[in-house]
């Protein structure tokens, strides 16, 4: 079976061919003009699958998902809530389509490549996402679990999204993050503070997942997780400060092991594990 795969978010729209052993090629992206609506968003999957062929269709979006629906989205892509993604492409293709929230994705793809059976999924990119895996499946009946970015932030009257997400950074900094990270390594005192106030709203959200989830790892994800060490020694020495000493020393804070790709592993993961969704 050749099974296109997106990975549709708030920046861009990633994609690939799968296989039944969950190998990726042929891999790319483009913009996914989300911040312009639902309309171009969707428009531009379209296009994006009308170039290839394929014989099942395997969707990670962003939004709360439940049974191929988009039964919320914010303004990062405005007017997408309400979307039933699965029934329109199908509609369009008379091909099978699985969709799945893209952060839930990401975690099935880490889960496929780790083969971690009990970790937390915590997605830094155009906003916060998480997802739970137990006894190495995925723990979201409802499509609204994991999603952590919607809780009160450290900030006062602001929300996660809005404070502990790379683009919270780059709005702080009015840089690109990995210039941000570039010159704190290079003792620019300016790009240091950003990432210690940055890392201490990312502390109180992994206070919130293990207090919540009792989980003993969590997998740092999204493209600033190729910062490495720098990232995760950050986030743990403010961590250490604020949450209590019996939640720190469980903590396991690690990286990604599906490598640039993991959503588009998970959402084919997340199809063949659905029997292809017929």
């Amino acid at each position: 079976m050749k099974i296109f795969c997106i990975d549709a978010g708030g920046t861009f729209i990633k994609y690939g061919t799968a296989d039944e052993k969950l190998n990726i090629a042929g891999t790319g992206k483009i913009e996914s003009g989300a911040k312009n609506g639902a309309t171009e968003f969707i428009a531009n999957i379209v296009s994006l699958c009308e170039k290839n062929k394929f014989d099942a269709l395997a969707v990670a979006s962003a939004g709360m998902i439940k049974d191929g629906k988009v039964i919320y989205a914010n303004d990062n892509i405005p007017k997408f809530s309400g979307t039933n993604l699965k029934e329109r492409l199908e509609h369009i293709f008379k091909k099978p389509v699985s969709a799945v929230n893209d952060v839930d994705a990401a975690a099935l793809g880490e889960q496929h490549s780790s083969k971690k059976q009990n970790f937390y999924f915590l997605s830094l990119g155009t906003g916060v996402g998480g997802a739970f895996i137990r006894d190495g499946n995925l723990q979201n009946i409802s499509g609204t679990a994991g999603e952590v970015g919607y809780l009160p932030a450290l900030k006062q009257n602001f929300r996660i999204d809005n404070v502990a997400s790379v683009s919270a950074l780059e709005k702080a900094s009015g840089e690109n993050a990995k210039t941000v990270f570039k010159k704190a390594a290079g003792g620019d005192k300016k790009a240091k503070q950003l990432l210690d106030d940055w890392y201490k709203e990312i502390a109180h959200v992994l206070f919130i997942v293990q207090a919540v989830t009792g989980v003993r790892e969590i997998v740092l994800g999204g493209a600033v997780s190729e910062q490495g060490m720098f990232l995760i020694d950050g986030i743990k020495a403010r961590a250490k400060e604020l949450m209590p000493q019996i939640f720190f020393y469980n903590l396991i804070l690690s990286l990604p092991q599906a490598g640039k790709n993991p959503a588009l592993i998970g959402a084919a993961k997340y199809l063949l594990d659905r029997g292809g969704d017929k």
